[in-house]
C-alpha cells in the first residue's frame, strides 16, 4: 500500500537524451511528479529541470506519464533535431 510522501522513479531515454521522473504520493492521496532531461557530451553533462505544471493525478502510473510527456515535449523544443 501506497504512503503519503512515497516517491517513485523512472528513467527512460528520448531522442538520445535521458528523462527522469519522480513521483510523489501527497498528503491527499493523489499523485504529483517532476521532470529532469540530462543531456550527455564527450566532456560534460547538463541537467535541464522541466517545468511541470502543478497537476495532481489519481495514479501513480498517471503522473508518471505526464512527466515523461512533459519531457518529451521540452526536448522537442528545445533540443536541436539530429
Amino acid at each position: 500500500m501506497e504512503t503519503p510522501g512515497e516517491v517513485k522513479r523512472a528513467a527512460i531515454e528520448y531522442r538520445d537524451q535521458a528523462i527522469a521522473v519522480a513521483t510523489e504520493r501527497m498528503k491527499d492521496g493523489q499523485w504529483a511528479a517532476v521532470a529532469r532531461v540530462a543531456h550527455h557530451t564527450r566532456s560534460a553533462e547538463d541537467i535541464f529541470p522541466v517545468p511541470v505544471p502543478d497537476r495532481r493525478f489519481t495514479t501513480e502510473e498517471e503522473a508518471r506519464e505526464f512527466g515523461i510527456k512533459m519531457a518529451r515535449d521540452w526536448i522537442d523544443e528545445n533540443m536541436p533535431h539530429p
